[in-house]
């Protein structure tokens, strides 16, 4: 079996200055060690700040509930263990993975696809997707970013489903929202 396309628990996707690229353990490590470690995110867009560090905040509490620590740790391998065990059933870490192939697993921050279900608006870029909507197109332009590393999907994902909601008729927010679908 292959190894799901960027896993965000092994695979180095998010840049973190002045760091360079590092997995999602690895950054939540260099966050734990000294919070002026990472000095930015450069991909990371003005609005999707506060999102992103709802999300990691989030993410540690969580992972740390999880397994009964106090004590944050300050090694990656440490933050694998931990992050891995908010989804013990998935050995291939689907859940942390932008892209499966099994599309009745979940992918990051994606739910499952039930079986004859067919996904009718397929999203070309990260902005596309992203919470921000703009009037008119004219503040910041969608639909630019055809060149998008992987970090920008997590972005757009982390952004959307933090804090996006009900789009109005027929556009149904995110899951994490109540009365959202």
């Amino acid at each position: 079996m292959t190894e799901p396309a960027f896993n965000l628990l092994t695979h180095p996707l998010s840049h973190a200055a002045p760091l360079g690229y590092l997995s999602l353990p690895g950054l939540m490590a260099a966050l734990a060690r000294a919070p002026d470690e990472v000095e930015s995110f450069p991909a990371l867009r003005p609005h999707q700040g506060p999102a992103w560090h709802m999300f990691l905040v989030q993410l540690a509490a969580l992972a740390l509930h999880r397994a009964g620590k106090l004590d944050i740790p300050e090694q990656e391998d440490d933050w694998l263990s931990l992050v891995r065990g908010l989804t013990p059933g998935f050995a291939e870490d689907e859940p942390w993975c932008l892209v499966v192939d099994d599309r009745s697993k979940p992918a990051f921050l994606q739910p499952p696809v039930p079986e004859g279900v067919k996904v009718a608006k397929p999203v070309s870029t990260p902005d596309a997707l992203d919470l921000l909507i703009t009037a008119r197109n004219h503040d910041l332009k969608q639909k630019t970013a055809r060149q998008a590393e992987a970090q920008d999907w997590v972005f757009a994902l982390v952004s959307l489903q933090t804090g996006g909601g009900f789009g109005g008729r027929g556009n149904y927010g995110v899951a994490r929202m109540k009365g959202s679908g």
